[in-house]
Parts: structure tokens; C-alpha cells; sequence
């Protein structure tokens, strides 16, 4: 249909709706005398039951929808056709997704928070052993608070520098991450955690701090075994003396030939002596220096010798404390440990590794950080201490034991507050975004936010929504482009059907399924109009969800939009649903 004939048609039916809107009120103005009158009066005026203003009133009302009816169709090809040609103007932009790592930035109003703690850390009366443990939901940022925690660490190591003044107050801080994620779970986790320790240093120090870590170990070695090395160089000398000396320099040899069977005992047995004493260790010790010093732990674990012995441990706690005696040779200094991802470890490395907190903590320079899902760690904690419960294990009673239990090892504990609004949060992550104009970026910071009054939403979710956003904004547009898709999606729209859907999976279903029915007799409707229809069928949501609450996001939508990006949205879900 052309331009000139949908405008000339309607303009006949906005004549004709204005028509029979003015009779509509002609018929109220009749009813209303009819019910002053009395009732006879009534029935001698409309002896013909056709004449009577109910009878007229539900005529013209009928007539008043399909005549709504087809203006609204009207209306809603013309919007489709206008969006399309808005949609052909738009140039493709490129996205990227957002990657779900942790940030310096402060986006989520911690860095308060973040600072407190640096400044209590680095306060030299704030005297180790001490564990501080952040506690959050997973999601919740705390990979990102403990990046903030360390720079603020950094800030103060540079005040230091800059204001020399201030070591009487604060002391500087050296610092070592440790991804328990990453642990294998055929070695002990004290043994991965060291095995950082010395990568650590190593990256701080260099080659120099290597050679002078090795020097050191040399000397303590040979302090320890001082028998060995004076046996060892009274064999050596019966060595030079028996190959300089006695053989006066002649070939081998020759020189065995010559000199008596005692002799070449004692000559021979020496140099036995000397070359697996002394020559093939020493080979060895030049091998090690060109490896990285984390090789000395791997020894410990990996020898037979070592490996099963109770005495390995302290072993390498001894060898520990000579690292800090090397490394942090300042009076003040202090080497602070964050310790993250140890939430997402089975049961039983979670048990061994607080079973070896205590060996780290005991250095008298190191500081713990360790951030973790607190019912995570406190259901781990329970399951491998089934035996002290009497009955059935109630979640209850395995958050009580898990938090008794991390109070022997976390001195200050710390719950990460949850965010209240995700102004910054969300900009910061769209900022380089350029598929989503200023407007769009706008309504969906408003949308979270108004969702965050209603549900709590943590920042991973936040991240995930995004992402998925960009995903579906490039699906839009392409369709949007096609010229025989009948319906054209405004992105705003989707959005409010996806946040709603993503919050609301099963009332979504029940809302869909209700929509289908019923828009071929209510078709071009918003969703405000169709809502009196659930109340009127008697059709409830999910009790569990907020789709009630959730519903205002929706009036303004047509259902065929509703339809349409419901559609789009079933393959952009964060939770897998069966269908």
C-alpha cells in the first residue's frame, strides 16, 4: 500500500473513531436519564430491545475496537517502516567482549574501603602474624578489590620513597600474588605457595638476588655440615698430594705400575672420593645457577629422601626465612601475600591449605590477604569435619562451625559491601563501546539501577548482561537491515525484554505463552493494555520471581515486539533452560 493511500485511510479512521467516540458519549448522556427515570417510564420508551442505549453502547464499543484495531495496524506497519529506514542508516560499529578479569579502577565505590586496609597493613604496630580475609559471593569483585588493596600498597611504598620522614610511622611492603586456582592437586599446596615466593623474588631481584640467594645457601650448607667438609678436604689433599707428589707427575699409568699396592689404594680410593663428593656436586651446583632458585623447592618434594619425611616441611620453612632474611633486609619491611581464587580449590586442598597457614604466618615479616567466598569455604570446612556432627548437617550448623573454625587462622575479617547503584560500573565498561549510542548506554544504567531497588544484581552478572547485549545489539542489526522481516526491533525495547526474561525465566514462559493466544484478538497492543487479561484468566507468575514488580519496564511495548525480541533473546541466556 502506497504512502498516500495509508495517510488517506487513516485519516478515515481517526474521522470515524472521532464519530463514534461523540456517539459513545451521546449514549452515556442517555443512559444517565434512563436511570433517573423510573422503571416504567424505562420500559415504555424502549419497548424494542434493540434500541436500548446497553445494547447501542456494546455496538459501538465493538465498533470503537475494530476501528483501534485497524488504525493501530496502520500505525504499526508505518513505525516498522520508519525503523527500518532509521535501521538502514546505521553504520555497523565493532564490539568486543568484556573480559571477566579484575581492575584497578574503582568502579563500585570501594576504594575507601581499599585504602583503610593498605594503611592498616602497612602501620608499623600492625605487627604479623596477621590474616586478613576479604569475604564476598563469587562475582562480587574481590579479585579486583585486592588489585585496588595493592595499589594503594604501591602509593604508600612511593610516599615512603618521596617522604623518607614517614618510615617511623609506615613500613614498606614487598608483594607476592598466589592464584590457588592454579594449584595442582598432586603436590601440597605450602609447596606451590613457595614455589611463588621464589618466583617472586627472583622477578624482583634479578640475577644479582639470585647469585646473592645461592651465596648465602652455599655458606649456610657448609656451616651445617662442617665434618663433611673437613673430611672432604683432608681427602682432597691425599689426593693432590698422591697425583702431584707421589707420582711426580708421571703418566698414570706408569705411575700405578710403579708404586705399591697400598699406595695405589689409598691414591685411587681418594680420587673415587673426590669425584662423587666433590667434582659431580659441583657440576651440579653450576647447573643449578642457570635454573630458577624455585628448583630448590622442587628437590625437597620430588626426592625419595624428602618427599615422605615429616621433617620436609619445616626443612622448607627454614629455607623461607632465609629467603625474607634476604630479601627484606629493612627493619619495617613487610611482605604482604594475597591470596585469591582458593574458593574455587576441591575440599581437600582448601583443608591443606589452612592446615599450612601457619607456616607462612610464623615469619615474622609476612602479612596474609586472603579473599574468599565465605560459604564456599565454610562448607568445605564442615564436609571434611563430618565426624564432629551428631545427625544431619544442616546449612546452618555448617556456617556456624566453618566461621568458628576461620577464626583461629582470620585475625580481621572483612564482607565486601555490595554495591547499591552501577553508574560508574557500567559506563567504565562501555566507555570504549561504540555499538551503543549515549541514549542506550543511559536507559540501561537507569533499568540495572531501578532492577537493584527490586533484586540484587552482582557485578559479574552486570558484566555478563553487558556482554550478551553486545551479542544481541549485532543480531538486531542485521535483522533490523532484512527487507522482508515484518517487525522492526527498537534496541531500548529489547534490552527491557531481556533484563526482564533474564530475571524472570519461568513467568517469562507463562507470559509468552499467554501473549501467543491472544494477539490475534488483541494484536498492536502494549503490554499495559494486555495485563488486566492475566488478572481477568486468573493466570499468576512464578511465586519465587519478582514479575510483578518487574512488569512496569514493559507497558510501553507492543506485543509483537514483545514476541519478536523474546525470540532474539532465547539464544542470549546466562542460565541454560530446556526448550
Amino acid at each position: 500500500m502506497s504512502s498516500f493511500e495509508n495517510d488517506h485511510n487513516k485519516l478515515a479512521l481517526m474521522e470515524k473513531l472521532e464519530e463514534l467516540n461523540n456517539k459513545k458519549e451521546i449514549i452515556h448522556g442517555e443512559l444517565e436519564r434512563m436511570y433517573e427515570s423510573t422503571e416504567e417510564d424505562h420500559d415504555l420508551d424502549y419497548e424494542d430491545y434493540s434500541g436500548r442505549p446497553e445494547v447501542q453502547l456494546d455496538r459501538v464499543n465493538a465498533e470503537l475496537e475494530r476501528t483501534t484495531s485497524a488504525l493501530r495496524k496502520i500505525e504499526f506497519e508505518e513505525e516498522t517502516e520508519r525503523r527500518k529506514n532509521v535501521s538502514k542508516q546505521l553504520p555497523k560499529h565493532d564490539s568486543y567482549i568484556l573480559p571477566d578479569i579484575g581492575t584497578i579502577t574503582d568502579t563500585l565505590s570501594r576504594q575507601q574501603y581499599a585504602l583503610s586496609i593498605a594503611e592498616l597493613i602497612s602501620n608499623n604496630d600492625s605487627q604479623p602474624p596477621v590474616t586478613i580475609g576479604i569475604y564476598g559471593s563469587w562475582g562480587e569483585g574481590k579479585s579486583s578489590f585486592l588489585k585496588l588493596i595493592e595499589e594503594k600498597l604501591k602509593a604508600i611504598n612511593k610516599r615512603l620513597i618521596d617522604t623518607p620522614g614517614l618510615k617511623a610511622k609506615l613500613s614498606t611492603t614487598r608483594i607476592v600474588k598466589f592464584d590457588a586456582s592454579e594449584y595442582n592437586a598432586q603436590e601440597k599446596i605450602w609447596f606451590s605457595f613457595l614455589n611463588q615466593m621464589y618466583a617472586e623474588y627472583e622477578k624482583d631481584q634479578g640475577w644479582k638476588g639470585v647469585m646473592k640467594y645461592k651465596w648465602t645457601m652455599f655458606k649456610a650448607s657448609i656451616k651445617e655440615q662442617k665434618l663433611v667438609v673437613i673430611i672432604n678436604i683432608i681427602i682432597l689433599s691425599i689426593f693432590i698430594y698422591w697425583l702431584f707428589f707421589v707420582n711426580n707427575g708421571k703418566p698414570l699409568v706408569d705411575a700405578i705400575k710403579k708404586n705399591d699396592l697400598p699406595t695405589n689404594f689409598v691414591g685411587v680410593f681418594s680420587t673415587i672420593i673426590v669425584i662423587y663428593n666433590l667434582i659431580i656436586p659441583m657440576i651440579k651446583q653450576f647447573k643449578l645457577i642457570s635454573k630458577p632458585i624455585t628448583d630448590r623447592v622442587n628437590r625437597h618434594l620430588k626426592l625419595p629422601d624428602y618427599k615422605n619425611r615429616l621433617g620436609n616441611r619445616e626443612i622448607i620453612k627454614e629455607d623461607l626465612n632465609k629467603l625474607i632474611s634476604i630479601w627484606s633486609k629493612e627493619k619495617n619491611e613487610k611482605i604482604v601475600v594475597f591470596i585469591d581464587e582458593l574458593d574455587r580449590c576441591d575440599s581437600q586442598t582448601i583443608i591443606e591449605f589452612f592446615n599450612a597457614l601457619p607456616l607462612i604466618i610464623q615469619n615474622e615479616k609476612i602479612i596474609v590477604v586472603l579473599s574468599v567466598n565465605f560459604e564456599t569455604i565454610c562448607f568445605a570446612i564442615a564436609e571434611k569435619n563430618k565426624f564432629v556432627f551428631e545427625g544431619e548437617i544442616t546449612t546452618k550448623d555448617k556456617l556456624e562451625f566453618g566461621e568458628y573454625f576461620l577464626q583461629k587462622y582470620i585475625t580481621v575479617p572483612f564482607y565486601l559491601p555490595n554495591p547499591t547503584e552501577y553508574n560508574n560500573y557500567i559506563n567504565f565498561l562501555l566507555k570504549e563501546q561504540s555499538a551503543f549510542s549515549d541514549d542506550e548506554k543511559k536507559n540501561l544504567v537507569e533499568i540495572i539501577n531501578d532492577i537493584m531497588q527490586i533484586q540484587y544484581i552482582n557485578p559479574r552478572d552486570v558484566k555478563k548482561v553487558v556482554n550478551l547485549l553486545i551479542l544481541s545489539k549485532d543480531r538486531i542489526y542485521f535483522l533490523n537491515k532484512q527487507d522482508e522481516s515484518e517487525v522492526a526491533l527498537m534496541f531500548d525495547e529489547y534490552l527491557r525484554w531481556f533484563l526482564f526474561q533474564h530475571f524472570n525465566p519461568k513467568s517469562t514462559k507463562i507470559i509468552i505463552d499467554c501473549l501467543n493466544k491472544w494477539i490475534k484478538t488483541n494484536p498492536h497492543k502494549t503490554m499495559k493494555e494486555i495485563k488486566p487479561l492475566f488478572a481477568s484468566n486468573q493466570i499468576s507468575f512464578d511465586p519465587n520471581e519478582l514479575a510483578d514488580s518487574f512488569f512496569k519496564f514493559l507497558d510501553s511495548i507492543q506485543i509483537e515486539y514483545i514476541l519478536y525480541a523474546n525470540n532474539i533473546s532465547r539464544s542470549f541466556k546466562i542460565k541454560y533452560e530446556s526448550r
